[in-house]
């Protein structure tokens, strides 16, 4: 946004640390460190941060996720990300999932304008929240430029660091029970007894919360020396990884958008997801979507892409081609077409 013409001032609230990575355009406003921690974040939220609105005369206040001050003294826009704490609630630790929908609700009535990025979340904030629809407003997010098909230096050094075999199935993200991971697992053990031992799963990503028990069921579904567990990955070597994988798999139940996916399709990586939520406005006709619930036809699926060299050829070209699609300069645009639109007292972006 702050590369646009014409942006005007801004002023951004972080706790981490974000330098070289904004022009002058915009104004970093630093806040405690312990906002970390959520109960410190809440009280943040709602009590001091109405105070710097009011210092810093702001004319409109954007809230990237889920929650506004309940007292915010100017216009204001936020964006629900998803409804996964309503939609799948057993994915979710309790207070978390009840302090989300107290907040997301009362936001969502209170804001100006709602930012969703999918159609599919639009309707579940709409449904479930009674939100004007005229107010709520869908823009996607981008893929990032870094994502591109890697050479074949950098596929080769990904391969050596992570020990990847020639026949990959890539999972990448957040292993806790909406990535729905343990049905791939499960899948990926029908793969192995159709092709024989030539294919491994890698999973990518760090454990979250309910992910107790995915290495006891490796090991009882006898698939131990199939699959690996290779935790967190810098996002420098995401491109290579992307590109070293046969086919990416990612089975969620529920997602706001699902990135991953259309970061794997930009690498020039066969795609197969779940044809639930947003995930079909993400891969159109470049994936194959499966019911993620369904065992079988996921392992078929894996099995049709793994054997079939034209139709992992047909996935590459739809896939480069629908990826790019999703342009972060369009988000920060139709963002910023939202601000101006509030700010003189419109609603729609």
């Amino acid at each position: 946004m702050s590369q646009l013409p014409d942006v005007p001032d801004m002023h951004l609230f972080v706790s981490g640390s974000l330098e070289g990575l904004f022009t002058e355009k915009i104004a970093l406003h630093r806040t405690l460190r312990a906002t970390a921690h959520p109960l410190i974040r809440i009280v943040w939220e709602q009590c001091v941060l109405p105070q710097l609105i009011v210092r810093l005369r702001f004319d409109v206040f954007h809230s990237p996720a889920y929650v506004l001050p309940v007292v915010c003294p100017c216009r204001s826009v936020v964006t629900v990300l998803d409804a996964t704490f309503i939609r799948h609630p057993e994915t979710f630790p309790r207070l978390h999932r009840k302090y989300l929908t107290y907040f997301t609700g009362k936001a969502v009535r209170k804001a100006d304008a709602v930012i969703v990025i999918s159609e599919s979340t639009r309707r579940d904030v709409v449904e479930i929240f009674g939100a004007l629809p005229e107010k709520v407003v869908t823009i996607f997010p981008g893929v990032s430029e870094i994502f591109k098909p890697a050479s074949d230096t950098e596929t080769h050094k990904v391969r050596r660091r992570y020990g990847l075999r020639d026949s990959t199935v890539l999972y990448l993200g957040t292993i806790e029970p909406r990535k729905n991971v343990t049905t791939l697992v499960a899948a990926f053990a029908e793969v192995r007894r159709a092709l024989g031992g030539n294919c491994e799963l890698v999973i990518a990503g760090a454990k979250g919360w309910g992910c107790e028990g995915m290495g006891r069921l490796v090991d009882d579904l006898g698939i131990a020396d199939a699959v690996r567990f290779i935790g967190y990955v810098p996002g420098d070597l995401l491109p290579a990884l992307y590109s070293a994988a046969s086919v990416f798999v990612y089975p969620s139940l529920y997602e706001g958008f699902g990135l991953p996916p259309l970061e794997a399709m930009a690498c020039g990586t066969p795609v197969i997801t779940s044809n639930t939520s947003s995930l079909p406005e993400v891969v159109g006709d470049a994936g194959i979507m499966v019911d993620p619930r369904d065992t079988d036809a996921l392992a078929e699926a894996i099995v049709n892409v793994l054997q079939n060299k034209e139709l992992c050829e047909e996935m590459r070209f739809k896939g480069l081609a629908r990826a790019k699609k999703f342009s972060w300069e369009e988000t920060a645009r139709r963002t910023l077409k939202v601000y101006e639109n509030v700010h003189s007292g419109n609603s729609r972006g």
